[in-house]
């Protein structure tokens, strides 16, 4: 999941990682697919063009467009991470590997279905945990926390709890983590 397509061609951070995870996975052969997010407000065919052009510069790489929330009355990410659920079971039925981000919880539903052995039982989900909303609110000396940045905590320490494998940029993180209740 991503949610800046440019960055799919750039040099830096997450970027970086999903093309050297596409190239390896085309190198056995494997067809990555890449949701990348697109909010109701977004312009569709500026993103369409993008993404039809990105194709075509990435061999052995689909892209498929997800939905933002359309409804705001449930929290946005809640919303967010059901769209991404069921968009992997929308373009595929079988999933060799799911590579998302701890970013607003995006895994949640993913990793719950899987959980309740509902979908996904043959994927290997691997969330890629960089920063979590309560240790980016340390780091910034922010007590200030919304209802929603609450809602989004909770959906990242569960589906990074409930992923299969987790993928830390530090070690740091990873003792902030455990010193912090996370499994």
């Amino acid at each position: 999941v991503t949610w800046d397509v440019d960055g799919l061609g750039e040099n830096s951070g997450l970027a970086t990682l999903t093309n050297h995870t596409i190239q390896l996975l085309n190198s056995y052969g494997l067809r990555p697919t890449v949701f990348v997010l697109r909010h109701s407000t977004g312009n569709k065919n500026l993103l369409n063009e993008v993404l039809r052009q990105r194709q075509g510069q990435v061999q052995g790489l689909h892209f498929v467009s997800l939905q933002g929330p359309q409804n705001v009355a449930l929290h946005t990410n809640i919303t967010l991470s059901y769209n991404f659920m069921n968009a992997l079971l929308e373009v595929e039925q079988h999933w060799d590997l799911i590579l998302y981000p701890d970013m607003f919880g995006i895994g949640y539903f993913t990793t719950l279905a899987k959980r309740l052995n509902l979908a996904f039982q043959g994927a290997d989900l691997v969330m890629i945990a960089a920063s979590p909303i309560p240790w980016v609110n340390e780091i910034n000396r922010s007590a200030h926390l919304t209802p929603d940045n609450l809602a989004d905590a909770v959906l990242e320490k569960h589906s990074m709890a409930w992923s299969d494998r987790l993928v830390l940029p530090t070690r740091y993180l990873l003792k902030w983590l455990r010193s912090n209740g996370y499994k």
